[in-house]
């Protein structure tokens, strides 16, 4: 749909505009695991319980955060822990095994605080001069399928873009679900969304979204919709992350019949659930639920569910399940149903 292509692009463009040019730390930063090994190299994150490091000859390497017994880093990094606290300084060996030493300069650097963290608290870590390419990250997922019987074919893609710094995570999700068959007209379930999310403290997050959305079945040519909110994360761990957020959007939306436009304000209340186990092999489980009732219009109630499995097959490269289910207790006119739903398979890469 030109709508989404063009609003894709332009997503695009502005990711690659906010990018500085900042070079890339020297590797002096080291790394000691259990089996008592050293490894001199350039930290570059921890996320989901694997602390990824650059190294001169071995390229980058993941390891498990509870393999790891020692850090020492100069790099200014960020690191976040458990009850959502942040510290923004170097990290030295603590005289604990199960702790992580932090050094917090003061303004004039001439004496710094330390803080002692235990490790299984520590749930991020992002250094804060890193390039703009190594803060984002990216999913992709395609998929495709053909039944001679039936005669349908469906075309599937995915695309999850984050960019995450010490203030803020911008995420945004793009999704096309296309079902192209002789005895119906053509079934075309399209989306882009954008979550922006500015950190306060004790967990708690200030909210904007916004989004693109098509959807045949439910008879929406085209909904946009903005607004903003909050939220706090519940559950922060290296093994899971639980968020409820609330908002209130406004909305246009276009009927596949007659392209009839209606503007409302909506409400939208959300439960976003994220379970990982960094074990080989890798799994990761995704829910977002979101019930959406209209403030102006009487009644309706619109609920999005969408529910996602990932196994990496190798190193970056995953096989994905992913359920959807979208109910409209009151759809435009021309809509052939209430609810639309569906289960998909594709194979995807992890940038």
């Amino acid at each position: 749909m030109p709508a989404l292509r063009g609003v894709a692009a332009l997503v695009g463009l502005l990711l690659l505009l906010l990018g500085p040019t900042a070079a890339p730390a020297p590797k002096t930063d080291k790394v000691t695991v259990k089996n008592g090994d050293v490894i001199t190299c350039e930290i570059k994150s921890l996320r989901r319980g694997i602390l990824r490091v650059g190294t001169d000859s071995m390229g980058d390497l993941d390891i498990e955060w509870e393999d790891v017994v020692a850090v020492t880093s100069d790099q200014d990094l960020l690191i976040e822990t458990t009850d959502g606290t942040h510290y923004l300084g170097t990290l030295a060996p603590a005289g604990d095994p199960a702790m992580i030493e932090v050094h917090v300069a003061d303004e004039d650097e001439a004496d710094a605080e330390v803080h002692e963290i235990p490790k299984w608290g520590v749930v991020l870590i992002t250094p804060i001069e890193k390039k703009f390419i190594d803060k984002l990250k990216a999913d992709l997922s395609l998929g495709y399928s053909f039944t001679k019987s039936s005669d349908v074919a469906q075309f599937t893609f995915a695309a999850d873009v984050r960019y995450r710094t010490e203030k803020f995570r911008l995420r945004i999700n793009a999704s096309s679900i296309i079902t192209d068959q002789k005895i119906a007209p053509t079934s075309r379930t399209q989306e882009i969304l954008a979550d922006y999310r500015y950190f306060l403290k004790n967990r708690w997050f200030a909210l904007a979204l916004g989004g693109l959305q098509q959807n045949t079945e439910l008879g929406i040519d085209l909904r946009t919709f903005a607004g903003g909110g909050g939220g706090r994360n519940l559950i922060q761990t290296n093994r899971s992350g639980l968020s409820l957020f609330s908002a209130v959007t406004a909305v246009n939306e276009q009927a596949t019949e007659g392209g009839d436009t209606t503007d409302s304000v909506e409400a939208q209340l959300g439960l976003d659930y994220r379970f990982f186990v960094f074990n080989t092999p890798k799994r990761d489980v995704h829910v977002l639920f979101v019930v959406i009732p209209s403030l102006t219009e009487s009644g309706r109630v619109r609920t999005q569910l969408d529910t996602r499995f990932k196994l990496e097959l190798v190193k970056d490269f995953f096989w994905e399940l992913r359920f959807f289910a979208s109910t409209d207790n009151k759809p435009p006119s021309g809509a052939i149903s209430d609810s639309d739903y569906g289960i998909i398979t594709s194979f995807g890469y992890s940038l």
